[in-house]
């Protein structure tokens, strides 16, 4: 909520202003993928060098979401040849990157010691081994 929102944005500014190197990990939903534009705006106003937008990972909490993921597919899609584009416009100012997790696999360490590689949707997912 915006509580929450408020809160990160502050604590940031904190970390900046002592002099910390702040990235930021932005997840590009349905909700908030109109906001893209506004976000690096602020980032940059608030010193911010370098923010990765990510597509929305459906495991855990987020797999309730996965028919409005699937419904907003080519959007955010879009969304991320935008930002890219965005990531030229602004190069001088602020790294920006993406991470498209749709078409992506990546390696997951949960808690209770497995390594995964995760895949498009979790029946496909593959236990490499565990390591503690």
């Amino acid at each position: 909520g915006f509580d929450s929102y408020k809160t990160t944005y502050n604590n940031v500014a904190k970390l900046i202003k002592s002099g910390m190197n702040v990235n930021v990990h932005y997840v590009i939903t349905y909700e908030n993928n109109e906001y893209i534009n506004d976000i690096i705006r602020l980032l940059i106003e608030t010193g911010v060098k370098k923010v990765t937008f990510q597509t929305m990972i459906p495991r855990g909490r987020a797999k309730k979401d996965i028919i409005q993921i699937q419904d907003n597919y080519l959007q955010i899609i879009k969304q991320i040849y935008f930002i890219q584009n965005l990531s030229i416009e602004n190069r001088d100012k602020i790294e920006i990157k993406t991470l498209n997790f749709y078409e992506k696999y990546y390696y997951v360490f949960e808690p209770n010691g497995f390594l995964y590689l995760q895949k498009e949707i979790e029946n496909k997912d593959e236990l490499i081994r565990r390591i503690i």
